[in-house]
């Protein structure tokens, strides 16, 4: 083997170590994001698996106003503030007591600006979305 070769060698056995000190962080950091969606998956899943929530009433409030009240029958703390109310079709704004922490086998008391329609659908979508479906009469 001539000095050419032991050069040529010497600079490709270099330039491999280079790429290779390049690469791998590259590599090692998408594996790790990958593995941590994962993870944040897998946890979103076990909520909704262990979330259920259960109209239990709606009433008349005024003419203008509903209070839908809502059992969390699942073993997941949900935010009552990060729920959805739809009323007929329309996303409406509510007032939720509690407005924070909604603890297992606890209700919540939606209070929402009514259509003045005779039959309603309601439907609740909690911030995992898990939802119920309601009708009331006015």
């Amino acid at each position: 083997m001539g000095f050419a070769t032991s050069i040529t060698t010497a600079v490709l056995f270099l330039s491999i170590l280079i790429i290779a000190t390049t690469v791998y962080p590259v590599l090692f950091d998408s594996y790790r994001t990958i593995q941590e969606s994962l993870d944040d998956k897998h946890r979103i899943r076990m909520d909704q698996l262990n979330t259920e929530v259960n109209i239990t009433s709606i009433d008349d409030l005024t003419p203008d106003t509903i209070t839908i009240t809502i059992s969390n029958q699942g073993t997941t703390v949900l935010n009552a503030s990060r729920s959805s109310v739809v009323v007929d079709g329309i996303y409406k704004t509510y007032s939720a007591s509690p407005d924070g922490y909604w603890m297992p086998l606890k209700n919540a008391l939606f209070t929402v600006d009514a259509i003045t329609s005779t039959d309603h659908q309601v439907i609740v979508i909690t911030e995992n979305g898990i939802s119920d479906i309601g009708t009331y009469h006015s």
